[in-house]
């Protein structure tokens, strides 16, 4: 007689007047017998079989973005070669030139001198109020600055300070009212350059009130 262990499903042949092994000669545990009609192992492997790999899958590789660190380091390299392109395409080579004689006129400013002559044609007015000298310049100064057009100065009077050897050019834009060019020519100079162009209703009746404008 045979009864198959419960653990290994191998069958065992049972002693004398169906006695029990102790142990299963097979798998070695405790012999505990299998309900009758257990398949042997061959049949329970037949009816569940174990899945052989046939081969090994690699999932394809994770595709990570640019991490935040790159992206900062991206954003401000852009940032800085906008700015070199704008600082490029917006240069102004008459800057240092402007400032030069503005920083000029402030200084005179600060300390007026005692008079300023002013001179067109053959006609010319000086004035020796240091009081009105110091206005002209703060007029000049403070008017509200506009961007350079398509225009030109027009009955451009000559301004001359003492002890300075520049000869600034006052005069009125062809086109819109109480708009001003200011320029000076240096010793030497055959043409004057732009200094500042602003609008100043003030100047114009500084000019009309000390008779500057009515120079011939």
């Amino acid at each position: 007689m045979e009864e198959r262990c419960s653990r290994c499903l191998h069958a065992v042949r049972l002693g004398d007047r169906g006695r029990r092994p102790p142990w299963c000669p097979h798998c070695g545990t405790d012999f505990v017998p299998a309900p009758p009609g257990t398949p042997g192992p061959e049949a329970a492997a037949a009816a569940d079989p174990v899945p052989v790999p046939v081969g090994e899958f690699h999932a394809p590789p994770v595709r990570r973005g640019p991490g935040l660190l790159q992206v900062a380091v991206g954003v401000a390299f852009g940032l800085a070669v906008l700015g070199v392109v704008k600082d490029v395409l917006t240069r102004d080579p008459d800057k240092p030139f402007r400032e030069q004689h503005l920083n000029q006129l402030r200084t005179l400013r600060d300390a007026p001198p005692a008079s300023v002559a002013f001179r067109r044609n053959a006609g010319g007015l000086t004035v020796t109020d240091p009081g009105e000298v110091r206005t002209f310049l703060e007029l000049v100064l403070a008017a509200e600055p506009v961007r350079p057009h398509d225009t030109e100065p027009i009955d451009e009077v000559a301004v001359t300070f003492p002890g300075i050897a520049d000869t600034y050019l006052i005069g009125r834009d062809s086109q819109n009212g109480d708009e001003f060019w200011l320029r000076v020519r240096t010793p030497g100079a055959d043409d004057a350059r732009r200094v500042a162009q602003f609008t100043s209703p003030a100047l114009t009746q500084w000019l009309q009130r000390t008779r500057v404008a009515a120079l011939p």
